[in-house]
Parts: structure tokens; C-alpha cells; sequence
């Protein structure tokens, strides 16, 4: 079977930005080793001048040159033909799609059967941009979003949360697999540095990062040893200096570490090094960063919101915290540093969920019992 998997996918393997470019990697590589599969990936990439064509262990990579800024007035008129020449030439059985706006428009027309796997609800992130691009960009690519959903006949959901999001708006058949995780993760050594606690993700509203420099100072008041590494970019200069003026008035400087994005072998090293990891978002699907703390064998402190509770097994494998409120998440973290046991057992839980539920050999079989299906359908 020849696979063609769009979406976000990573140029740099040692510098992935972004939860759907390290799944769309992840999976197109375990598809890949599995026998008589052939995959390709496909990713538009901005500012390219031509075409790239490379191959990456069994994966044949394709970066196309796109022209999303203006392309969602155009119905991605431009980027369409560009990715059906590429696809022309591999001639998939089935094409995975990934994301919700950009990519769907470009094949749903093609004659070729393809499945899409939602990342993220854009018509209820949009409600927390906050920069002025982000504001007008947030009608046009909602309403991308719920054509796609109406145009597909089949959809791949990560969990229960995301169907509930979607079903509305759709009619397509469901099935349920979870995102694949990189197997390299079950093999992080623990060197916990104690006090560490650790966040990987965009620096915006969304993510919710301000509670959680709240919950330090109230951390810190209380008189808890700790220290935050802050792993991401800030792509909202507004909600920076929010971030910034909120450090200050609390004399965070020496609890809190702006480390930007991270090498990967940078992260895996971090998640060593920590004793927990915290995610106190509004809006999440299946969040990568979780699982790969989970595989780490490190305890989570999520909120109680969106797709987080399908991943953190409260009380087994982390906690849940309310979510915009410090005090709770301070409460949550300090449970965590001040009891070394009860690390060491919810890493042991988190682990062992993640090998059940997300070991990527297993995700890719499934995977690809899906396509069969979809291709059948298809036919018929």
C-alpha cells in the first residue's frame, strides 16, 4: 500500500516545532517499517522557492513551496496544483491528512480516497488569539475548518473529546486511534534534578502559561523549592509581556528559565532532568508533550479542560487541576515535589499507559487496518 501522510511535518528532525509536525513524523516513519507499506510525506513549506524531494530512513519526503498567507482567498488555488503534481507522481492508495484547513481543500477533489485526523479545534482556539493577524485569520480558517468536516467521509479522532467537538459538523465515519509516540522516549534515564519542573509548548493564552508563572509565585510564598524551564516560543508579544511583567512583580527571576525551543535531544534530556511536568492549557486534543512525559516515566499536572483528562489519569498518573486557577495548580505541584514516592508511582502509571496506548508500532498497525477500511468504502 503507498500512503501519502499531509500535514505538518519536520525539515529538522532534531528541532520539531509543534505537537502535529512530531506525530506526522512519528507515524510516517512507523508505517514505513511496517511490511508491503510505502510512505510518503507531504508538507508545504513557506519561502521555498521549488520543490524538495528527499528521502529519510524508509520515508520519501516531499516539501512543497506554499503561499498560505493569501492562499485561504483563494481556495489555496496556487498550493492546490502544486500538491496535485506532487501527488500525480506518487499515485498514493490513500492519502492521511492532518489538520483541519490548509490541507483538506487541496485534496478533497482529487478522485483519491483520503482520511483526515483533526489537530486542535480552530473554531474554539481562535476566541484566544489575541494578536490582530491571528483575529482576522480566525473566520476564514473556522470556516475551512467545518467544510472540511462536511466534506469528508472518514475521520480518525485521537479521543472521546475530539469526536464530541466534531461530531456537529459532520457525518463521516469515525474511528478512534491514538496518536504515535517516538519508542526513544521509554528510554530517557531519569536524572531528576529535584524542584524541576518542566513545560514544553507555545508560549500563548491558549497554553495558559501565565497560571502557572501565578501558581510559582504562590510557590514561592510558600516557601517550596522549585525551578521552572519554559520550553517554547512566544509568537504573542502582548501576552510576553504579560508573562514578563508578572515575573517581575513577583521576583521570579531565579525561579523561572526562558529556554526557547530545544534540540531534541535537548528535550529528551529535560525530561530526564525533571521531576513533573505541567500543562495548564484551555484547549487541547491528545497533547504530545504529555505523553511523552508519561513515556519518560514523569508524573503530569494538567487542567481539567478540553482533551487533558483523556490523557492524565487523575490521581494514578498526575493530577488535574482547575483550570484558571493558580492556588489549584500550586496545590497540584506541591503535592508532587514534596512527595518523592508519590513521583516515582505515577511515573511508573504514566509509563505504563504510554506503552499500552501509544507505542508507535502498535498505533501504526491500527493505523493502517483504518486505510484498508477507508479503501474499501471507497470502492464500494
Amino acid at each position: 500500500m503507498r500512503v501519502a501522510v499531509l500535514g505538518h511535518y519536520p525539515m529538522d528532525k532534531n528541532n520539531i516545532i509543534g505537537g502535529v509536525s512530531a506525530v506526522t513524523w512519528r507515524l510516517a516513519d512507523a508505517l514505513s517499517k511496517l511490511p508491503d507499506v510505502e510512505v510518503h510525506a507531504l508538507t508545504f513549506v513557506q519561502g521555498l522557492e521549488a520543490s524538495r524531494h528527499e528521502v529519510c530512513g524508509r520515508v520519501y519526503e516531499h516539501y512543497v513551496p506554499s503561499n498560505r498567507t493569501l492562499g485561504g482567498l483563494t481556495f489555496y488555488s496556487v498550493d492546490r496544483r502544486r500538491l496535485s503534481k506532487v501527488l500525480r507522481e506518487i499515485k498514493p492508495d490513500i492519502i492521511h491528512i492532518h489538520g483541519s484547513t490548509h490541507y483538506p481543500p487541496c485534496v478533497w477533489g482529487s478522485g483519491i480516497p483520503w482520511i483526515m485526523t483533526p489537530h486542535g479545534m480552530i473554531a474554539k482556539e481562535a476566541k484566544m488569539r489575541s494578536t490582530l493577524r491571528g483575529k482576522l485569520r480566525s473566520p476564514l480558517e473556522a470556516w475551512y475548518e467545518k467544510r472540511a468536516y462536511k466534506v469528508a467521509h472518514d475521520i480518525i479522532f485521537c479521543n472521546d473529546y475530539v469526536l464530541s467537538c466534531v461530531r456537529p459538523y459532520t457525518r463521516a465515519r469515525a474511528y478512534k486511534v491514538a496518536n504515535a509516540l517516538d519508542d526513544s522516549y521509554f528510554n530517557i534515564p531519569n536524572r531528576e534534578v529535584p524542584g524541576s519542573i518542566l513545560f514544553v509548548g507555545w508560549l500563548t493564552p491558549r497554553k495558559g502559561v501565565l497560571y502557572l508563572v501565578q501558581a510559582a509565585s504562590i510557590l514561592k510564598e510558600r516557601g517550596v523549592k522549585f525551578r521552572i524551564s519554559l520550553v517554547g516560543k512566544t509568537v504573542e508579544a502582548d501576552y510576553h509581556a504579560s508573562l514578563l511583567d508578572c515575573v517581575d512583580k513577583s521576583h521570579l527571576h531565579d525561579y523561572i528559565e526562558w529556554l526557547d525551543t530545544v534540540e531534541e535531544q535537548r528535550l529528551k534530556e529535560l525530561y530526564g532532568e525533571c521531576s513533573l511536568l505541567v500543562l495548564p492549557s484551555l484547549e487541547e486534543s491528545l497533547p504530545t508533550v504529555l505523553v511523552q512525559a508519561m513515556a519518560a516515566g514523569k508524573p503530569c499536572v494538567g487542567t481539567d479542560s478540553a482533551g487533558i483528562p483523556y490523557v492524565i489519569r487523575d490521581g494514578k498518573t498526575g493530577f488535574l487541576a482547575e483550570y484558571g486557577n493558580p492556588t489549584s495548580l500550586a496545590d497540584k505541584i506541591q503535592l508532587l515535589l514534596e512527595d518523592r514516592e508519590l513521583r516515582a508511582s505515577m511515573g511508573r502509571a504514566g509509563r505504563e499507559v504510554a506503552e499500552a496506548e501509544y507505542s508507535a508500532p502498535e498505533v501504526a498497525r491500527t493505523h493502517l487496518e483504518v486505510y484498508r477500511k477507508v479503501i474499501e468504502c471507497w470502492r464500494s
